[in-house]
């Protein structure tokens, strides 16, 4: 939104003072929501990662133990 548009929007009144302010705001939660998506796509990128090295460390535990009371 460029200066003319708000200028514009004002000259409306407190009417067109409210529409900068929603769109202020929205375009705010915009970005505020990309960044807390980023964010949990990350978290939930590590989680997963973490959450197979566990399953892996769990196999190889239960296979050596398996293993040795056959023995």
């Amino acid at each position: 939104m460029d200066a003319a548009t708000i200028a514009s929007l004002i000259n409306f009144g407190s009417a067109g003072a409210v529409i900068v302010v929603v769109i202020i705001f929205l375009n705010y939660i915009g970005k505020r929501d990309a960044e807390w998506r980023d964010f949990f796509t990350v978290l939930n990128k590590n989680n997963v990662e973490d959450l197979g090295k566990l399953t892996r460390a769990k196999n190889k535990r239960s296979h050596s133990s398996g293993t040795q009371t056959q023995r």
